[in-house]
């Protein structure tokens, strides 16, 4: 008697099971990675975040001069990013949000989007948004694709 039954089949075969090479860490602008949870070169693509890797303080120091607020977080939605988000750019590009997480002891990164849909990638290669994003966020550079640890 078989131990296998014809009525189940794996999800991938064994070639794909072969990993490919890992993804890299950080992505230029121009280089969108794919689609969150796809399957590219044989792994599951992991999350990314398209934004900029600031010093706290100096993030701190630009959204809040004054030292009126709290914390990051307080200072952050007290700035003037989110308001004009809003008038900018929440009717062009209604899928994301500007936000950001503090990246380790020293940095935070400072994102407007992710991968995890393709639409947004999408928009984010919109170079006339982007422009507009950037003067929202304060940013003279592209911003880069982070590669976002499992937490």
């Amino acid at each position: 008697m078989a131990n296998t039954s014809n009525r189940f089949r794996p999800y991938v075969t064994e070639p794909e099971c072969v990993p490919g090479p890992p993804f890299p860490r950080t992505l230029p602008y121009e280089t969108p990675p794919p689609v969150f949870r796809s399957i590219a070169n044989n792994r599951i693509t992991p999350s990314y975040y398209l934004g900029w890797s600031i010093e706290h303080a100096e993030l701190l120091a630009r959204l809040d001069p004054d030292s009126r607020w709290s914390g990051l977080a307080m200072a952050f939605s007290k700035s003037s990013i989110p308001t004009e988000w809003k008038q900018q750019c929440a009717e062009k590009w209604p899928t994301t949000r500007p936000g950001f997480f503090i990246w380790g002891l020293k940095y935070v990164l400072l994102y407007v989007t992710d991968n995890d849909k393709k639409c947004n990638i999408e928009k984010s290669m919109d170079e006339e948004l982007m422009e507009t994003v950037k003067k929202i966020m304060g940013m003279n550079s592209d911003p880069i694709w982070f590669l976002i640890p499992d937490v």
